[in-house]
């Protein structure tokens, strides 16, 4: 908020600026002098502030405390100058201030949701089967007797693993060093996968059922070797559904939206099973 300083007083000074002398304006909407007091020839100025057109000598003060008001004031709102008293004028001020504080926060939200893109790597892009196959072909046989993730054994595991990651201190630093991902991000993933609530719908507000194949994915990723390409799309997976559960998706909205593109599911199967046939 200032105090627009309406020129020298001389006789260069132009008439529209000279009426905007000690008139109070929020930085946030400036005004159009030359709409405001017309002037015969057509506004090519547009709107600005004290000191900001050619050849303008005006200047501007920050209006630091409203105690040092005189009342009544001019203030500039609406697209026209009006004389305020106080209560009028504190209306309006707390009104202008929490109009800011909610475009601040809308672009602290949008810039946060650019840095969570720019940090999503590209996903590559598999051409062939063939590529596909190979992958099947060295990863079919995992370990000697390794787990099926459908059995009641992985399921314990799964639940065994999922508490011993909410007390971990140190993947969420060696996942983003295995991965390039930053620490926060990393963070934000693990909170949404793993420890907070979510609304599931129907009421229900729980952290997600323990996955044997998220598990394994997350231990993979914290050794930082052998990891597999589903492994990434968890990540973007995940983000992506976070970033549409905030725009007012329902979590299972936005799991089918984000499967369109970054299918972890289908993935997963295909790494464990060699086919997604049964997993349609």
């Amino acid at each position: 908020m200032i105090a627009s300083g309406g020129g020298k007083g001389d006789g260069r000074t132009r008439n529209s600026h000279r009426h905007m002398s000690d008139v109070i304006i929020f930085w946030n909407d400036p005004p159009a002098p030359e709409d405001l007091f017309p002037t015969g020839y057509k506004n090519t100025l547009g709107h600005y502030h004290a000191g900001c057109c050619p050849n303008c000598r005006c200047s501007a003060s920050p209006l630091v405390f409203i105690e040092d008001l005189k009342f009544p004031v001019r203030v500039y709102t609406n697209g026209k100058i009006v004389s305020m008293q106080k209560p009028e004028f504190d209306n309006l001020y707390n009104s202008r201030i929490s109009q800011m504080k909610a475009e601040l926060q809308r672009e602290k939200e949008q810039a946060e949701q650019k840095k969570v893109k720019e940090e999503l790597p590209k996903e590559k892009e598999i051409k062939t089967s063939e590529e596909i196959q190979e992958n099947i072909q060295q990863t079919q046989n995992l370990i000697s007797g390794a787990l099926n993730p459908e059995s009641k054994e992985a399921n314990k595991h799964a639940k065994l693993y999922y508490e011993s990651i909410r007390k971990m201190k140190t993947d969420v630093q060696n996942i983003a060093k295995n991965t390039g991902y930053s620490i926060g991000f990393i963070q934000e993933i693990k909170n949404y996968l793993f420890i907070d609530d979510q609304n599931l719908g129907n009421g229900v507000q729980k952290r997600f059922d323990p996955s044997f194949e998220i598990a394994e994915s997350w231990e993979r990723l914290i050794i930082g070797k052998d990891i597999k390409p589903h492994d990434l799309t968890l990540f973007r997976h995940e983000a992506k559904e976070r970033e549409l559960i905030q725009q007012g998706y329902t979590q299972d909205e936005a799991h089918i939206l984000t499967s369109k593109i970054y299918n972890y599911s289908n993935e997963a199967y295909l790494y464990y099973y060699g086919s997604t046939e049964k997993h349609k």
